[in-house]
């Protein structure tokens, strides 16, 4: 009575969730999707400032490392200018043109996040004298709704097709050296691998539309601009660009037919296609990335051993009762390695990793536990867990009340088997599209990063000597070190002094000796002035003293301006090379 009950409840949470897919379909195409990862936290020249004097160069500061895709000044008249630019690190200086108009220009800006996702923005600014922009400047680089749900519903369709589609070409070549025998089963595992293959093909084609849109959306080009030769080399030399080579590697290895072969090429294309998903996105780049990356692995081939299995379980369940191409029987020996006596074997274990990385990638992107509720990453999150619980009760119950009926070969559990597998499926489906959402949603610790970075006027220096540099971060009264080797890897220092000295006047030189940062993922090279007791919007000559080891010991020296107290949050920020 009570499987009665359960199997009715799927067949009902199957009709439920059908209209909320298509509802979420809807959704997609309807909802204005945040589009933030790295976020701007300084600019030089400020947003909406006015300047006396026609700026040279500008620079803008994130709270991350990027790259730059395109960077264009707007005059008042709406003439562009391409602008040449040089990153370094979250730092990004750009040459401007001769500034001959009076009037308001528009800087518009579009990076790359080390996530591999574009962003955009634009900075006003006035020469002279303030002025309406024109209405060509207003129209650039606005971001098309109907791409992003493009990117959406593409993203949704590869991850389809690589776990319904790739996973269960796995799961077939797994059953292969059992079935070798018996050419009813290999008939069987023929038909259905077919199917399969025309997955792994619409996956190929949806993996290349997919490259194709994050061209158009890194350069924040039209629907024409598919074919320029720029737009493919910024998608190929990208994140993205190499986790799809990586997942096109991986289609074109499990359709590969050839019998002796099949079992280990496949299960290569499995490992090829999660490592796919473990090289870009959030959840990979969340530090420690020792630990995210992995996870991101490991999570993607326990749900690919899950999903794998079920639409080769459909089919054997459509075959007659006592076949030996059907999905098992307890009774008869050469159908006892059937797709559910091999799913059954093994779930425990692909469930038990499920959980396991799953809850490191959950705890890492987010930084606390009201993330869940106050950010769109979160309540993504939230969501998806729900849809998973709801998936767990399923599988327990497939597992532990109907798999032993099934093998028996009872006909009412066949049936309720086959309407619990359906609701599975929808709930997967619904569980891959709210992931393929997280591309527009950045995780709370990005947003946090971001507001904390522009919550207060921000300087930066950086002073080079030899074989050290350091990288100065004024915010009001605090002074943030971080010390480098020549090629940017994190230099640890056995203790740093700072001497702010005045060669004005006769005073002797202050010292101060800053503290290890701790508490912090990777901050062997970072050093804190948790307070300088000095007078805002005073010039020192300040020397960095570094002690590298016991017999090593680097002085490197600069000029620094500590901020004025009452600026406005954005409206100071310079940076200075040494």
């Amino acid at each position: 009575m009570l499987s009665r009950r359960i199997s009715v409840a799927a067949t009902r949470i199957t009709h439920f969730l059908l209209p909320c897919l298509l509802l979420l379909v809807g959704v997609g195409f309807s909802i204005n999707l945040a589009h933030g990862h790295a976020a701007l936290v300084a600019s030089n020249p400020t947003e909406q400032a006015t300047l006396s004097n026609p700026p040279t160069q500008a620079t803008l500061t994130f709270n991350e490392p990027v790259s730059a895709l395109r960077m264009q000044l707007f005059a008042p008249k709406g003439r562009a200018y391409p602008l040449e630019s040089r990153a370094e690190d979250s730092l990004i200086q750009l040459a401007l043109p001769t500034l001959t108009e009076q009037g308001s220009y528009v800087l518009s800006w579009r990076v790359m996040s080390t996530d591999g996702h574009p962003v955009g923005g634009s900075l006003l600014f006035a020469y002279g004298q303030s002025s309406t922009p024109s209405d060509a400047i207003n129209t650039q680089g606005s971001a098309s709704k109907n791409r992003t749900t493009a990117i959406w519903l593409t993203r949704l369709l590869i991850y389809c097709t690589l776990f319904f589609g790739l996973a269960s070409q796995v799961f077939n070549a797994w059953q292969f050296p059992a079935a070798s025998r018996s050419t009813g089963i290999k008939a069987r595992l023929a038909l259905s691998s077919s199917r399969y293959l025309a997955l792994l093909y619409i996956g190929m084609a949806a993996t290349l539309v997919y490259l194709a849109l994050f061209g158009l959306d890194a350069l924040d080009l039209p629907l024409s601009g598919v074919l320029e030769p720029h737009l493919w080399h910024t998608a190929l030399y990208s994140s993205v660009g190499v986790a799809s080579l990586m997942l096109l590697s991986a289609f074109a290895l499990g359709s590969y037919q050839a019998k002796s072969k099949r079992l280990a090429l496949c299960l290569a294309a499995l490992a090829l296609a999660a490592a796919s998903l473990a090289v870009t996105g959030h959840a990979s780049m969340a530090p420690p990335q020792w630990l995210s990356r992995p996870a991101v692995w490991l999570h993607t081939v326990a749900v690919m051993a899950w999903m794998g299995a079920l639409l080769p379980l459909l089919y054997g369940l459509q075959a007659p009762a006592g076949a030996p191409y059907g999905v098992g029987d307890i009774h008869n020996p050469h159908a006892n390695n059937g797709p559910l006596v091999i799913f059954s074997r093994y779930i425990p274990l692909a469930i038990l990793a499920l959980l396991l990385s799953g809850a490191v990638l959950a705890y890492l992107p987010l930084t606390a536990w009201s993330s869940f509720i106050n950010s769109r990453y979160g309540q993504i999150l939230l969501a998806k867990l729900m849809l998973v619980a709801l998936l767990l009760l399923l599988g327990a119950y497939n597992r532990y009340r109907l798999t032993a009926a099934v093998l028996r070969q009872e006909a009412t559990a066949r049936l309720r088997l086959k309407r619990v597998i359906y609701a599975e499926l929808v709930l997967m489906v619904l569980v891959l599209a709210l992931v393929a959402l997280w591309r527009f949603t950045p995780p709370s610790r990005n947003t946090v990063n971001a507001q904390a970075s522009a919550a207060a006027p921000t300087a930066i220096y950086r002073f080079k000597k030899h074989q050290v540099q350091a990288e100065l971060k004024l915010e009001s009264q605090q002074l943030q070190i971080a010390l480098y080797q020549p090629d940017h890897r994190p230099l640890r220092a056995q203790a740093v002094e700072v001497r702010f000295s005045d060669p004005s006047t006769n005073m002797e030189p202050l010292h101060f000796q800053a503290h290890r940062v701790r508490g912090q993922e990777q901050a062997e090279n970072q050093w804190l002035l948790a307070t300088l007791p000095l007078t805002p919007g005073s010039h020192w000559h300040v020397d960095i003293v570094v002690l590298v080891s016991d017999f090593e010991r680097v002085t490197l020296q600069g000029e620094l301006t500590l901020l004025e107290l009452d600026v406005h949050p954005h409206s100071h920020s310079h940076q200075h090379t040494h």
